[in-house]
């Protein structure tokens, strides 16, 4: 069943997946985002999430990592 998340985090591992929870839960805290803000935090990429997850719909925000085929900025 899907859980229409407000905002999922790719490729989040180890203290880096700890450290996105707790930064979540502190901005929470302070009123900078929803009490009932929807997150999930995988270590999958979008690719296998999707495969994983076909029912699910992503959110309007899902932060990803660069890669060497992301587009560069200035």
């Amino acid at each position: 069943m899907p859980q229409n998340y407000d905002v999922i985090h790719f490729e989040a591992l180890g203290e880096e997946s700890l450290h996105l929870k707790e930064e979540t839960i502190a901005a929470q805290e302070k009123g900078l985002l929803p009490a009932d803000l929807r997150y999930l935090i995988v270590p999958d990429s979008l690719q296998e999430f999707t495969e994983k997850h076909p029912e699910e719909q992503l959110p309007p925000l899902s932060p990803l990592k660069p890669t060497p085929f992301s587009p560069k900025t200035i």
